[in-house]
């Protein structure tokens, strides 16, 4: 359901910033976002896991390197939580464009107008879409220990890292196109 959003994301706002700012700059941007959502996505994961090693033994922390693995495609985890957190950590992949779509939330600061159906009904519910009323994440779980398959501190990542690009084009061209 997560990427189905997310390509709906796409299909609903790429074609709107494609047609503004010509294909180059869209990919571009669209590029910027994941990748500085793919960054922010591996700094966390970076602190978590020096975070987790300082907390192990040396013994627990060898287990879950060498057997971690295996027991975790097994379907087992181990009982101790911080064991637990190390073995999900370094087991459970992290796939998306969240970060990428995310970074289009910023369309409302150039369409501010602009408003999505959000019904299928004849009596469409149309809604505003300011900065503020799309869907904000928890940054304050900014925690990829859990076993999901998301980072919920990479969308708004790609959306910062969006708006720097956008910062930057605004310094250095008359126009935004």
């Amino acid at each position: 359901m997560h990427i189905f959003f997310n390509m709906y994301a796409l299909f609903i706002f790429g074609p709107i910033l494609e047609n503004v700012w010509g294909p180059k700059r869209f990919f571009i941007f669209y590029m910027v976002c994941g990748l500085g959502a793919a960054l922010t996505h591996e700094s966390v994961i970076f602190f978590q896991y020096h975070h987790l090693i300082q907390s192990l033994t040396p013994e627990n922390l060898q287990v879950v390197l060498n057997e971690g693995t295996a027991y975790f495609h097994q379907g087992k985890v181990f009982t101790d939580p911080d064991m637990q957190s190390l073995q999900i950590l370094l087991n459970t992949p992290t796939v998306g464009a969240s970060g990428a779509i995310f970074g289009f939330c910023l369309h409302s600061v150039f369409f501010p107008e602009y408003s999505v159906n959000t019904s299928y009904s004849s009596d469409a519910n149309k809604s505003q879409i300011p900065g503020s009323g799309i869907r904000r994440p928890r940054i304050s779980s900014c925690d990829n220990t859990t076993g999901k398959q998301y980072c919920t501190c990479c969308s708004p990542g790609g959306m910062l890292f969006g708006y720097i690009l956008i910062r930057y084009w605004r310094k250095t061209t008359n126009t935004l196109y």
